[in-house]
């Protein structure tokens, strides 16, 4: 849901579809068209209700997607819709006895307007990075997004893009921004050792985990604009300390297996750590960002 006025609701819907995948595929509808290539496969649906819920209009907001899964809204009303997938344009697709060849590379974050199908931008956010994107947050302040990526072999990360020096985002995003504008940065893990492991496999724990130490580094984001130009070349060095990590990941989980669990902490007590790091911050407290790092930096005063 993106509005609310006078009971009133506007809801964008996600597709999560390949070509003919059902016989409800988005229809490319004039205005919303991203890849033609991709007949009758994802995108985004906007829907109207009246004030008992009913509704009471519905358009194509976007089409030509593929497997639009999560996505969020944003502080101005729009919806960032994405696509996971990683698609390469020239790709075939068969299915439901037909063909096709996608014309376009997947794999990116997409605005969808309250507007009519007319005036939509069916243009990629190529700042936003290109992999198998989840969902995302725009932080209220206008100059950080927060994205997440489900992916596997290897795993996911979890991204930070940082608008530039002095900006704020806001609607059209896809025109606002350059292809390489702002920081992507992904999130970093460190074990006890010092070493890093190279994939997002650990989140907070209910007792701190030294595992979940975590700390930033800034992703190679012209290979994310990039990538997907040719057959993918595995770094032998990040394997290997994948390799490596996920062994310590192993023993240290064997030599805990037989003690007790420490039960979770019961939603909405005094132990639900994010509940309690989000009451602080309403009342001007100490924020931590996690049990393992003492306090939440504040952010640079000049950047405003």
């Amino acid at each position: 849901m993106v509005a609310a006025g006078r009971n009133r609701l506007t809801i964008i819907q996600n597709h999560e579809m390949t070509p003919y995948m059902s016989r409800f595929g988005v229809p490319h509808v004039p205005g919303t068209v991203y890849d033609p290539g991709a007949v009758d496969a994802g995108g985004c649906t906007v829907i109207t209700t009246d004030g008992d819920g009913k509704p009471t209009a519905e358009w194509v907001g976007i089409s030509g997607t593929v497997r639009n899964c999560a996505g969020g809204v944003t502080p101005w009303g729009t919806w960032l819709t994405c696509e996971e997938t990683f698609i390469n344009a020239g790709a075939t697709w068969s299915a439901a006895g037909q063909t096709g060849t996608y014309e376009k590379n997947h794999g990116y974050v997409f605005e969808v307007l309250q507007a009519d199908s007319a005036h939509q931008l069916p243009k990629p956010i190529k700042a936003f990075g290109r992999f198998e994107h989840e969902a995302l947050a725009v932080e209220p302040n206008l100059k950080h997004v927060y994205l997440s990526e489900d992916a596997s072999g290897p795993t996911g990360l979890f991204y930070r893009w940082t608008a530039p020096r002095g900006a704020r985002v806001g609607r059209g995003l896809a025109n606002l921004l350059s292809d390489t504008a702002g920081t992507l940065e992904a999130m970093q893990i460190r074990l006890d050792d010092g070493s890093i492991v190279p994939d997002v496999w650990i989140d907070e724990t209910a007792d701190g985990n030294v595992f979940a130490a975590l700390r930033t580094r800034e992703a190679d984001l012209e290979k994310h604009i990039s990538s997907g130009q040719g057959d993918e070349v595995k770094d032998p060095a990040r394997e290997k300390a994948r390799e490596d990590a996920l062994k310590r990941l192993e023993e240290a989980n064997a030599a805990a297996k037989d003690k007790a669990p420490k039960p979770l902490p019961e939603f909405g007590s005094g132990e639900d750590f994010p509940l309690q790091q989000a009451l602080n911050q309403l009342k001007g407290k100490t924020v931590l960002a996690s049990k393992t790092q003492t306090e939440r930096k504040p952010e640079d005063a000049k950047s405003n």
